[in-house]
């Protein structure tokens, strides 16, 4: 299933996820799916210097998740880390397409 929609997980019944912790989640689905986008675009018109240009933004915001402040924050929370592993691992099959 490579859809990016958040699904609860088993993790969360014993450890439920916050709500910002949830919108950081689907925000993050979201750059994804957006980012898949502008793969496609660019792969069908590669000589698009602007397209080029939006993917290389793209491409260093969509790594740059990592590192932002919620990150941090919710990655206390063992569900949260588990649904990272699920978009992360959607993602790299995603841009492999």
């Amino acid at each position: 299933d490579l859809s990016l929609e958040i699904k609860e997980i088993e993790e969360e019944i014993e450890n439920p996820i916050s709500e910002d912790c949830k919108m950081f989640l689907e925000d993050y689905a979201k750059g994804i799916k957006d980012f898949k986008g502008i793969t496609e675009k660019v792969a069908a018109k590669p000589d698009d210097i602007n397209l080029q240009i939006q993917l290389s933004n793209a491409s260093e915001d969509i790594y740059g998740w990592a590192s932002m402040p919620q990150m941090f924050q919710c990655s206390q929370n063992e569900a949260f880390q588990k649904q990272i592993e699920i978009l992360n691992e959607k993602r790299d099959k995603l841009l492999a397409i």
